[in-house]
């Protein structure tokens, strides 16, 4: 059986470790979110979100339901 695990990107405007910590909680409310991060260092602040047959719209929904900034990233 393929492995089904897919990697989404996005670009966010969050800009410190404090932000990065106030939507782990939000991301743990998915079950299919096997793991996530944020690359402050990055121009875009990128987050990336393992899970298996995610929609987008589901993360940057969250994201942007605790008032960030996030939008995918084309491959």
């Amino acid at each position: 059986m393929k492995n089904n695990h897919q990697v989404l990107v996005f670009k966010t405007n969050l800009s410190g470790q404090r932000e990065v910590e106030a939507i782990g909680p939000v991301l743990s409310t998915i079950p299919a979110v096997l793991q996530w991060n944020v690359d402050l260092m990055d121009v875009d602040k990128v987050l990336r979100v393992v899970a298996p047959g995610l929609e987008p719209a589901e993360i940057i929904s969250l994201v942007c339901g605790q008032g960030y900034n996030c939008e995918e990233l084309p491959d």
